[in-house]
């Protein structure tokens, strides 16, 4: 979400008059100019005036630019047009005015902003919410970050104010990590040197799916049709959970990178080679069939054969809680079943 620029109007309008009680003249200012436009100074008076000079000055330094305009009748609004400098500028307007039998004297403070538009993105590939550390990609100097976590009961865990380098491209900000899990949802408010901001919210889901698990023939990757059940309740689990994950981001319309990861497993009995190949062939089977059954997210397999023991035993035990799947329905990674020579396979 983009915030509009807060736009402080310092202006302090000074005159002075030897008859007149009310002001001489109106003055206004473009406080927002995109950068390579010309800022604005409206002068009307309200009063017949003969000439009238401008001296504007600015805090950046540099000569002060003058302007002159003569015979302006009353109402009749002149502009006065200048190149202000990119970033926060504070002006000062100094009117000196001949109306027909006095000369009229005021001030005019004010600022001018000129800004790029400000683009900031996430990057997904620099969070890692575990170790404290995110990574935003943003092409204008950015001053503050405002963090503020919440755990899976949606109690408050982190409430942090952080200066940011003042730097362009990929900026990380640090936050002091919480553990595994401690985070559910974050809201990430990032703010420029010229008060605009972007926030974002960050949900970390992970749900390993709680579930019977399927009962495979001696062998065999194929599900019997008395089988099928099971994974069909694991079907209706995943729904709540997208769903829930929607509530929590705000958000209904879409599945916003939640993943469906298939894990197989096997106890020792047979070779490792063996078991390797058809806990894989098992995973793909249930993959398969979650998507028969409607769940429209990513899903990847992998098998693990017997490197994934629930139960520790010694090689060919018939251990049936060994023989089993896991479900992790996530918007990460799952980082715990990362090991060498194995890679997920994403389902066609």
């Amino acid at each position: 979400m983009l915030g509009r620029l807060p736009f402080l109007l310092v202006s302090v309008i000074l005159w002075t008059s030897a008859a007149s009680a009310q002001p001489p003249w109106t003055v206004q200012a473009t406080y927002n100019v995109p950068v390579g436009k010309m800022a604005k100074l409206s002068f009307t008076p309200n009063v017949g005036l003969k000439v009238i000079k401008v001296e504007l000055t600015s805090n950046t330094g540099g000569q002060p630019l003058l302007f002159t305009a003569n015979k302006l009748r009353v109402g009749h609004t002149k502009h006065f047009k200048f190149t202000a400098p990119e970033g926060r500028s504070v002006w000062t307007a100094s009117f000196k005015g001949q109306a027909k039998d006095e000369t009229l004297n005021s001030q005019f403070k004010f600022e001018v902003i000129s800004v790029r538009p400000l683009k900031v993105s996430l990057e997904k590939s620099g969070v890692d919410l575990v170790k404290g550390r995110l990574n935003i990609r943003t092409n204008q100097k950015l001053a503050t970050a405002s963090l503020q976590g919440f755990d899976p009961q949606g109690i408050k865990v982190l409430d942090d104010e952080i200066d940011l380098p003042q730097s362009k491209g990929i900026v990380p900000i640090d936050f002091e990590p919480l553990g595994a899990n401690a985070l559910r949802r974050m809201e990430i408010k990032v703010t420029d040197s010229v008060g605009r901001w972007v926030s974002f919210r960050l949900v970390a889901w992970y749900v390993e799916i709680p579930h019977d698990d399927v009962e495979f023939s001696s062998g065999s990757a194929e599900i019997e049709a008395t089988e099928a059940g099971k994974l069909d309740s694991v079907v209706e689990r995943v729904k709540k959970e997208v769903t829930a994950f929607r509530e929590t981001l705000g958000r209904q319309d879409v599945g916003l990178n939640l993943k469906l990861y298939v894990v197989g497993c096997t106890d020792t009995i047979g070779s490792a080679s063996d078991n390797l190949t058809l806990s894989r062939q098992r995973a793909r089977s249930i993959a398969q069939h979650f998507r028969t059954r409607g769940v429209s997210a990513p899903i990847y397999y992998e098998g693990y054969g017997e490197g994934l023991l629930a139960v520790q035993t010694a090689d060919n035990v018939d251990e049936a809680r060994n023989r089993r799947a896991i479900y992790v329905l996530t918007n990460t990674e799952p980082s715990a079943y990362a090991r060498s020579g194995h890679r997920w396979h994403r389902l066609d």
